[in-house]
């Protein structure tokens, strides 16, 4: 790429970095971390994503290389190797408690809003099993009545009775970080992917304006009604793929995948040129 191109390029980014940091940082500042935490933190995140790209093209990450490629000084590079510490396992793969959340509420073997905690299949004690074998389903009761999805009723056998139709975590907790993390970082990479490497994902938008506030009111309805159907044909799908599964070796389902949807409603910022406009963004 030419000098002169190389320039624009980084320009144009830089330009598209405002709108997509923009409402991170409100959330940043509304919950207290101000410019030095977050640029101090950024370092570190410059010099993970400089790492990812030298591997990436099959190229030694070596301390120069690194500082090159990151612009981040020697010195702090090699700080940084020497305090860094790796990553949580599983950063973007759904909790074990949204796992079986999602399976109660999808999987027909396990149809209602209660259980028995323990016995033979339809049961709690079954449902977490299935997932997983490492956590005991008592762990994971216990986590689900902390996030007041689930409480148990006691009876001849104690029942576990859903007290939501969705998995929404208390605000500020990390569940909710972690959900927030891994849908936004999965929507701006298949974006990313698709600019690298070619039309690798989907990953579309229909927008459309200028509008009333009473269309506003009829869309997000249609969106939600949308969605809905979507996301029960995809749920269905994957219980039954992941059930079809399972008899493959574990080396053969290291898979996974998100689909997702939003509905953002918002006020012109200018009204300078504005035509009518409805498109489709891919």
């Amino acid at each position: 790429m030419h000098q002169d191109d190389r320039e624009s390029t980084a320009s144009q980014l830089l330009q598209a970095s405002d709108a997509l940091l923009q409402p991170w940082l409100l959330l940043l500042l509304d919950r207290g971390v101000d410019y030095a935490m977050f640029s101090k933190h950024l370092k570190s995140t410059f010099l993970k994503s400089a790492q990812a790209l030298l591997a990436d093209k099959q190229q030694k990450a070596t301390d120069s290389a690194l500082s090159i490629l990151s612009g981040v000084h020697r010195k702090d590079v090699r700080l940084w190797r020497e305090t860094q510490t790796p990553s949580p396992s599983g950063g973007n793969h759904a909790s074990l408690a949204n796992q079986v959340w999602t399976r109660w509420l999808h999987d027909e073997r396990y149809q209602g809003d209660r259980l028995p905690r323990q016995g033979a299949m339809p049961s709690f004690e079954t449902l977490v099993r299935e997932i997983s074998q490492d956590i005991h389903p008592h762990s994971v009761l216990q986590e689900l009545k902390r996030l007041g999805l689930v409480d148990v009723i006691p009876d001849e056998v104690d029942w576990v009775c859903r007290q939501r139709d969705s998995f929404v975590p208390p605000q500020d907790t990390a569940e909710v970080w972690a959900m927030l993390a891994g849908s936004l970082g999965d929507h701006i990479q298949a974006a990313v992917d698709n600019i690298r490497c070619g039309p690798t994902h989907l990953e579309q938008s229909v927008f459309a304006e200028p509008l009333s506030e009473a269309s506003m009111v009829e869309l997000e309805q249609v969106a939600r009604e949308s969605w809905s159907a979507t996301q029960q044909r995809l749920l269905t799908a994957a219980s039954r793929l992941w059930q079809r599964d399972q008899c493959l070796p574990a080396t053969d389902r290291q898979r996974r995948f998100r689909a997702g949807a939003y509905y953002y409603q918002g006020t012109i910022k200018t009204s300078e040129g504005l035509d009518d406009l409805t498109e489709t963004g891919k």
